[in-house]
């Protein structure tokens, strides 16, 4: 056998080693991208179920929330608790827009921002004075100007 074909049959196997090696490494990078995408999920649910959980484990919490989620005016700490409630909802809100936005959320949003998938529940949240008081006061401080204007849309259209 001569060296020219022993170095022929080498590059070929060189080739093939790498394009396996190409395929091992994509298949990680697949998996590793459902690994943080299912990571997104577990602790975007954490977040909403502590937000709820203050809620239910504090009966002056639940009752300053129903009161401000139902238009009743509030005022000194009960507004500060639900300004704070409001904020936290809103933050956890922007979490899910955020990375459903740069591809990193499951799609079970199909392409709709989290304001639109979650309108019902979002709509019926600013449909009370207190909540849009906030949101046009000062709720809009701290929030990136793309979810800014998502949810202003949002608002002026319902």
């Amino acid at each position: 056998m001569n060296w020219e074909a022993v170095g022929a049959i080498a590059e070929i196997l060189g080739v093939i080693a790498v394009i396996g090696s190409l395929i091992y490494v994509g298949r990680q990078i697949n998996q590793n991208t459902q690994i943080a995408r299912a990571n997104i999920v577990h602790e975007t649910a954490i977040l909403s179920n502590q937000i709820f959980q203050l809620i239910a484990q504090d009966s002056e919490l639940a009752d300053i929330y129903g009161r401000g989620t139902t238009g009743v005016s509030l005022n000194g700490v009960d507004l500060q608790r639900f300004t704070a409630l409001v904020t936290m909802y809103m933050t956890w809100l922007e979490d899910i827009d955020s990375q459903a936005t740069a591809g990193l959320y499951f799609d079970p949003l199909g392409g709709e921002s989290a304001i639109e998938y979650l309108s019902r529940e979002f709509s019926c949240f600013f449909s009370t004075p207190e909540v849009r008081h906030w949101w046009h006061d000062s709720g809009k401080v701290g929030f990136h100007h793309d979810f800014i204007r998502k949810t202003d849309r949002h608002i002026d259209s319902a």
